[in-house]
């Protein structure tokens, strides 16, 4: 069976680059749009919990701007993925 790949095309994944970029399962769109998107794929799947990506780069306020979005197209819970800082990652030094 192919449930592994089931499980991943079953997960509702908006994610913001560095460049602010937004994506909905790895494909670019315009945050404008993004509300829509969402809820036609909310509808699709019956899955209402969106996961939540974003580069560390990303001015806060850009991530709540998008966050807003997520529960404007209707799902009901928002997971924040986060990832463990870089080792050695000389931007993140302030001095």
């Amino acid at each position: 069976t192919e449930s592994g790949s089931d499980a991943t095309e079953q997960r509702l994944v908006v994610a913001i680059d560095s460049d602010s970029t937004v994506y909905l399962n790895d494909h670019p769109v315009n945050v404008n749009l993004l509300t829509d998107r969402l809820k036609t794929e909310i509808k699709r799947t019956g899955i209402d919990f969106v996961f939540l990506r974003a580069d560390q780069e990303v001015p806060y306020g850009r991530v709540m701007v998008v966050m807003d979005q997520i529960k404007k197209a209707g799902a009901d819970r928002v997971g924040m993925v986060t990832q463990p800082a870089r080792t050695g990652d000389k931007k993140s030094a302030s001095r």
